[in-house]
């Protein structure tokens, strides 16, 4: 039961919900709500900015940007499909699963002194290698075997149109040292140092790259999170990935057949965020990735392009003690730094003016609340007033 005064007509209990207190209310809710448009206006702002993105996903290894002029295909799957092989691929394959692992070296040393001719001795050829591949041949179901034996004994000097040289005969040693290839790789040891095992495919992969050879059509562009965890999957796989150069050291190689004679070793940054450095090997860099420091780290370095075959995982010794890194064989080749595409952030000044946008807007949504308000309670204390004034004239007749 609520009980009114008998002059104003108010409850004689405490009002629980004041003017000034609702009015209060509603000033903080404002203010609030002031601060979150604020809020909303500079994440907008920072929404246009690449750089936050590459942040926020730093460890998931994919390439968020990547240099101005080079686009990147979707991937939607996650493990690269394995490239497609032809009849007379298998084949060849088959050749050469049917060597023994001696005659498969005797026949890559035969192959490279075929195309580099520096060794007299290595370039005698070898009547017991030919009969072994044409007896492996005429297993795999080749229909002339022989063919086999007459383009091992081809000499260095032996030209296309030479007599016994036929037009199959180029394509045929292309085949047989794709075959080999694809064995070099079966050997490698990963997550270790360099081993015995490693060198075919390493020299093998340089010689490739010096020659500008074709590896694919269709790259994996690649993080280094990928490589590491899944270093099986990618290995002798054709990937490309970009990154900042900063360190490059000229190794002279040891004596070997595929006729490199020194390459570079080149540590970079890559661009995915995932800070763990890439290390790639390479027969010939540019003369600004030459430059760079043999020791240490040089965050000044080119932006580079990476495109040849992934290896292994390499182990290294860091500061922090032995840790793992992606070994590449490839092109290096440098992203002119005025064409990079990394977006610009915008500019200080431009998010000032947002900010100040923003607060005008709300002092002026505030402004013109508090005037509301004010009026409101201005009008209703008039109305008040005159409902509840008491009849002074009652009191005059009591006179």
């Amino acid at each position: 039961m609520k009980i009114r005064s008998s002059l104003t007509e108010r409850s004689l209990y405490r009002q629980r919900n004041h003017p000034q207190s609702t009015a209060r209310s509603n000033g903080r809710r404002l203010s609030t709500l002031t601060l979150a448009l604020v809020l909303v206006l500079l994440l907008m702002q920072q929404a246009g900015d690449p750089e936050v993105y590459r942040k926020i996903f730093a460890r998931l290894g994919v390439p968020i940007t990547t240099p101005a002029g080079i686009e990147i295909p979707s991937q939607p799957t996650f493990l690269p499909a394995v490239p497609s092989q032809s009849a007379e691929t298998h084949d060849f394959r088959k050749l050469v699963a049917l060597l023994s692992p001696e005659e498969r070296d005797a026949l890559t040393r035969r192959l490279a002194a075929i195309r580099h001719p520096s060794n007299p001795a290595d370039d005698a050829p070898d009547d017991t290698l030919g009969a072994s591949v044409a007896s492996a041949a005429r297993q795999a179901g080749f229909p002339d075997p022989t063919e086999f034996e007459s383009m091992l004994a081809i000499t260095a000097d032996s030209e296309p149109g030479d007599a016994g040289w036929k037009a199959s005969e180029s394509t045929y040693l292309d085949a047989l040292q794709a075959a080999l290839d694809a064995t070099y790789f079966d050997t490698i040891e990963d997550g270790t140092v360099w081993n015995g095992g490693d060198f075919k495919a390493f020299y093998r992969t340089l010689e490739r790259v010096a020659a500008n050879d074709s590896f694919s059509d269709d790259p994996v562009y690649i993080g280094v999170v990928p490589l590491i965890e899944q270093s099986v999957i990618y290995r002798g796989r054709h990937v490309r990935m970009y990154g900042r150069a900063v360190q490059a050291t000229r190794i002279d190689a040891k004596s070997n057949s595929f006729g490199i004679d020194h390459y570079w070793m080149v540590w970079l940054r890559p661009i995915d965020g995932s800070e763990r450095p890439v290390v790639v090997y390479s027969p010939e860099v540019s003369e600004q990735v030459a430059a760079l420091p043999e020791t240490g780290v040089d965050d000044s370095g080119p932006m580079v392009d990476i495109d040849g075959l992934f290896l292994k995982r390499y182990l290294y010794r860091s500061a922090g003690g032995y840790d793992q890194a992606p070994l590449l064989v490839a092109r290096i080749q440098p992203v002119p730094q005025a064409t990079s595409s990394r977006s610009v952030a915008p500019p200080r000044s431009a998010i000032a003016m947002a900010v100040a946008a923003a607060a005008l807007i709300a002092i002026a949504v505030t402004g013109l609340w508090y005037w509301s308000v004010r009026r409101n309670e201005r009008h209703s204390r008039q109305l008040r007033q005159k409902r509840t004034q008491p009849d002074l004239k009652l009191f005059d007749k009591l006179e």
